[in-house]
């Protein structure tokens, strides 16, 4: 029975008669405890029922028959957890793209792929060696859980009593398979946003469909490098830019520099001593300026401004300028992400270019006219400042114009000129 409480009701009354209030009683309020605790009670079973338990961290099976089994239910009762959580199991652990992951064990009952009666199954090492080698294809291992996996193989390989552990066969499993999604994603579509100017839509029903036939057929033909070179790009910029990659990475210094910002605020004392305690700290990372104990004098700031310039063949003019800045930011790690987002942006065009077409590059200042494989002309071209910087654009040509003319827009009359005028 549904009890509606009145706390006040108005009546309109002659003038000089107060109002009368109402205060409905129900009959039964001595009954009201009994049901609000009923309701309580019945609201907390049905919350513990749909929360899946955390899993537990060991789980020793000492019957070898039964380690399939167990492993399998453990991935279920997992899955459940990180669906749950949003794909995080614990504060190391997160699984990525945990719908897919899920999706796809459903489709094997659960069972383990990438172990068998306490032994790895040959693609494991397959995986794993390539995760590791992931930066010859412009990837970072870092994000395929590799420390997690390095950890955990290690363990089951050189302890005997935890190759028993049927929990730790299962989170390899999970890691391992979230690990290919994962790959299977940044290989095929990269990790830039899509974005409407290049027509990329992000169809997640699609491609969670595409990563799970991915590995299901991977582990049908046991072939992991066949099946990778099947869905990298076909274009020829980008693997002359991926073929450079391993001499680069032969050389390459992974040391993590400190960051410049630039500019800052002369005039704020505050400001400037950050700049310069950072221009400092920079110089100590070259070696050309002995302590950051304390901020230097002006004298010793050029000389070690002079000394790193030298280093870098540049004109020892000890001045801090916009470029000195850049380049001491433009690090190798720092030149390793932009060949990694040069190559996610060749996976954002067709697999499939046209017969003809234009292809514009504007960090380096070119276009080339490609005709049946062949490039008919390439020219250099003029690009905007990062300021006004040239959009980048898919599109069809229909019409051209030679010795266009070309006046100045209203924006950069109103943004540049007359704030200068």
């Amino acid at each position: 029975m549904l009890t509606v409480w009145w706390l006040r009701q108005d009546i309109l009354l002659p003038a000089g008669r107060r109002p009368v209030y109402f205060y409905p009683v129900n009959m039964n309020h001595q009954r009201l405890p009994t049901l609000l605790f009923t309701c309580c009670l019945c609201w907390a079973l049905l919350l513990a029922c749909n929360n899946a338990a955390k899993p537990v961290d060991e789980n020793i099976v000492t019957d070898p028959e039964k380690m399939e089994e167990v492993i399998s239910k453990a991935i279920e009762a997992s899955l459940a957890y990180l669906v749950q959580q949003g794909g995080k199991l614990d504060d190391s652990i997160h699984l990525k793209l945990y719908p897919t992951v899920n999706a796809f064990y459903e489709g094997t009952n659960y069972a383990a792929v990438w172990s068998k009666d306490e032994k790895w199954q040959p693609l494991t090492d397959s995986l794993l060696g390539f995760i590791k080698n992931a930066g010859q294809y412009g990837l970072f291992p870092q994000h395929y859980h590799l420390k997690q996996l390095d950890f955990l193989k290690g363990m089951l390989d050189m302890d005997s009593l935890k190759r028993m552990d049927a929990a730790l066969w299962t989170r390899a499993d999970l890691l391992l398979t979230d690990a290919f999604m994962q790959l299977a994603k940044d290989l095929k579509y990269g990790r830039l946003a899509g974005d409407s100017v290049f027509n990329v839509k992000s169809d997640s029903a699609n491609r969670s469909a595409f990563y799970t036939a991915a590995l299901t057929t991977v582990l049908e033909k046991k072939q992991l490098a066949a099946w990778v070179s099947s869905i990298e790009p076909t274009l020829e910029g980008y693997h002359a830019l991926k073929n450079a990659i391993p001499f680069f990475l032969d050389s390459m210094d992974r040391k993590e520099y400190t960051y410049v910002p630039y500019p800052y605020k002369p005039n704020n004392v505050k400001d400037s001593s950050f700049f310069v305690r950072k221009i400092q700290l920079r110089l100590k990372e070259a070696d050309c300026i002995a302590q950051v104990n304390q901020l230097p004098d002006s004298l010793e700031l050029i000389a070690a401004v002079k000394k790193y310039q030298r280093k870098k063949g540049l004109k020892a003019d000890g001045k801090i300028t916009a470029a000195l800045v850049r380049l001491m930011n433009l690090t190798d790690v720092e030149r390793f992400k932009r060949i990694a987002i040069t190559l996610d942006r060749y996976k954002q065009l067709p697999r499939e270019m046209p017969e003809r077409y234009i292809l514009v590059n504007l960090p380096a200042y070119y276009l080339k006219v490609w005709d049946n494989d062949t490039v008919a002309m390439e020219s250099k071209i003029i690009c905007g400042k990062p300021g006004t910087r040239t959009p980048l654009l898919y599109s069809v040509i229909s019409d051209m114009v030679t010795y266009p003319t070309w006046t100045v827009p209203v924006s950069i009359i109103s943004k540049q000129y007359l704030p200068k005028l």
